[in-house]
């Protein structure tokens, strides 16, 4: 019976081993297929992707990983973008209600304005959002003489400004910390001091920081619009009529203040004449008081 139970036994140990040593030459022989790197690329079936094709999918995979980052990088840049443009146009008054209908559309506003004889210019605020827009449209109000667009990055500043603006709340707050916790007139004195000098440079940052923020969320348009050469022309002719007529309306002018003296001086002129003969008909005259008065004097004298 010893015998019997030891064969069977050993018969139950031999079938193990077989079993261990066929399931670890499958193990081997997966792994060999297919690796986990394969795996964490596309998950493909076992033996369909050898380390060739993996190691492209991988650099693919990195790439748009690292172009998905720089396109955020893009996105976060703060940046300030004007332009310059000059436009041949024949009619101010309707290229700036044009430019002001369409301005409007797009949420921003002309700022300022200046017209002479030839030339207007138009300073326009635009969302910067809507730059693209409005430069294209800014192309079809006339001939475009001359165009340019200007960027300024100021990523470094804002960020600058922002850090400084928290460093120094952050500062603010222990000062106030401080100055509840001042236990002399000396100490509360300097602590308020500091707090002062800090508010007003902070007020300054902030003021900065807003200043930034308008001229990174609005793009400025400086337009220059000037009359055509043929409306120059045209418009000399007129202003050669407009000169003789203002010659002979400044004659009118300089004869009208000659009339004028002349009548002042009459009506004021010749009673002071007048008044100046009769002092000295008085005094150096037929009559000649002051005369005869020296007369007097020289004559005492010699007696």
């Amino acid at each position: 019976m010893f015998k019997k139970s030891l064969v069977v036994l050993l018969a139950v140990l031999m079938l193990f081993s077989c079993g261990k040593g066929d399931l670890e030459k499958s193990k081997n022989s997966y792994g060999a297929d297919y690796s986990v790197e394969e795996a964490s690329v596309d998950m493909a079936p076992r033996g369909l992707m050898n380390k060739k094709m993996v190691a492209p999918l991988q650099k693919t995979v990195m790439s748009s990983k690292s172009v998905s980052k720089n396109e955020s990088i893009l996105e976060d840049r703060k940046i300030i973008k004007n332009a310059n443009v000059t436009i041949e146009f024949a009619d101010f008054d309707a290229l700036e209600l044009v430019v002001k209908n369409s301005v409007k559309s797009l949420g921003g506003y002309i700022s300022n304005t200046n017209k002479s004889e030839r030339v207007m210019d138009l300073t326009v605020r635009i969302p910067a959002d809507k730059f693209d827009d409005f430069f294209e449209f800014t192309k079809s109000l006339g001939k475009v003489k001359n165009s340019n667009i200007s960027v300024d990055d100021v990523t470094d500043r804002y960020n600058d400004l922002t850090d400084t603006i928290t460093n120094k709340r952050n500062l603010l707050a222990k000062y106030r910390r401080y100055l509840n916790q001042a236990s002399n007139l000396r100490e509360i004195l300097d602590v308020e001091r500091y707090i002062n000098d800090l508010t007003y440079q902070l007020k300054r940052n902030e003021d900065d920081l807003v200043y930034l923020k308008k001229q990174i969320s609005l793009s400025t348009f400086y337009i220059t619009v000037v009359l055509p050469p043929e409306v120059n022309a045209g418009k000399k002719l007129d202003n050669i009529g407009d000169g003789f007529k203002n010659i002979g309306v400044n004659i009118v002018r300089v004869l009208s203040v000659v009339a004028l003296a002349l009548i002042y001086f009459i009506i004021l002129g010749i009673p002071a004449i007048a008044l100046l003969f009769l002092i000295y008909y008085l005094l150096f005259g037929k009559v000649g008081l002051l005369r005869k008065l020296f007369r007097k004097i020289r004559s005492e004298k010699n007696v």
